[in-house]
């Protein structure tokens, strides 16, 4: 099998595991007055990119700013889905918000966002996350009054602390490693694939759970 069909099979995976993950929040019912408002932008706007991301790719054409334009977006998204679950960490979360977005604009200032992926903003980005994430999940286990594997919140950050857990490790040697060693970089960006599909189909396990806990709760 060749790098290209490789290519195309990893990037195809990531956009048919987001789409499922976006029917999947869109079947929730009352998702609009639910935390579940606050993951569909991200899931849409993902798989826009995502679908723009593999035509691009096959086309040759340099689509890298694509995604660091989608960090600042998906990091408020994520940021205001946990405030509105435990909104007495507001204070936290807008320190968090600020020195997020300042590391963003400080990494677009600093490098090409044309041409590379800004791997140290992403790194701030998905360590910010994880942590909070990692707070998120701890209150859930001490606050759920059923098993965590029935909480469809539970899958959900589970999803998103092991994509972004994943992420940061691997991320910040990118580009270095690109230059020095670029079978070893694709391989990294395959691992990065795998834990975004991972992430999405979590996500939709999350969707489908919220979608039978919300019918049973109404018809019983």
């Amino acid at each position: 099998m060749s790098i290209e069909t490789i290519m195309l099979i990893r990037h195809l995976s990531v956009v048919v595991s987001v789409l499922f993950a976006l029917l999947c929040c869109l079947g929730v019912p009352g998702w609009r007055s639910s935390p579940y408002r606050w993951v569909l932008p991200p899931l849409a706007v993902g798989a826009l990119l995502e679908t723009a991301g593999t035509w691009t790719s096959q086309l040759g054409i340099t689509n890298t700013v694509l995604y660091n334009l989608y960090l600042p977006f998906e990091f408020m998204m994520l940021l205001l889905l946990i405030q509105l679950l435990h909104p007495e960490w507001r204070t936290r979360l807008r320190v968090a918000l600020v020195l997020g977005l300042a590391a963003w604009a400080t990494s677009w200032w600093m490098n090409e966002p044309m041409a590379f992926l800004l791997t140290d903003a992403i790194m701030v980005l998905a360590l910010l996350l994880t942590i909070t994430l990692l707070g998120t999940l701890w209150r859930l286990a001490d606050t759920s009054d059923q098993p965590l594997q029935r909480e469809p919140l539970f899958w959900l950050l589970i999803g998103l602390l092991t994509y972004f857990g994943g992420l940061f490790p691997i991320i910040g040697p990118l580009k270095f490693i690109e230059q020095t060693s670029p079978l070893l970089s694709f391989n990294l960006y395959l691992i990065i694939n795998l834990l975004a599909v991972l992430r999405y189909l979590l996500t939709g396990v999350a969707c489908l759970l919220e979608r039978r806990s919300v019918l049973l709760s109404t018809h019983p």
